[in-house]
């Protein structure tokens, strides 16, 4: 990986060079201060992707108690009106999922 790469360039010439000398413009310094960058930027990289999962799952949980609720909200209306009524006729179908991943899909009701 790069950062590990860099961090052997930085201990070759932290070795091999004085601290001010720079081959082709380039000192221990410069190399030092771009491997800190580099290894910061991975680390924010990989905490924004842990976040990234974290949004995700919490996503993933609210369509499902919205689903849940939509669902006990239709089983409601037809307890207590009829499936035949005009308020269970006229409900929005939820379309059965496919996965656990994919969120339902609401029809609205035909005429």
């Amino acid at each position: 990986k790069l950062p590990e790469l860099l961090q052997e360039f930085v201990t070759h010439a932290t070795k091999y060079a004085p601290a001010d000398k720079a081959y082709a413009g380039v000192t221990k310094a410069d190399l030092q201060a771009v491997l800190v960058d580099l290894v910061a930027k991975r680390d924010a990289k990989a905490e924004a992707d842990r976040e990234a999962d974290i949004a995700g799952a919490e996503h993933d949980t609210a369509a499902e108690a919205a689903r849940d609720r939509m669902m006990r909200y239709r089983a409601g209306v037809k307890a207590e009106l009829g499936a035949t009524s005009e308020a269970s006729v006229t409900l929005p179908k939820l379309t059965t999922r496919r996965s656990s991943r994919s969120a339902s899909t609401i029809v609205p009701p035909t005429e």
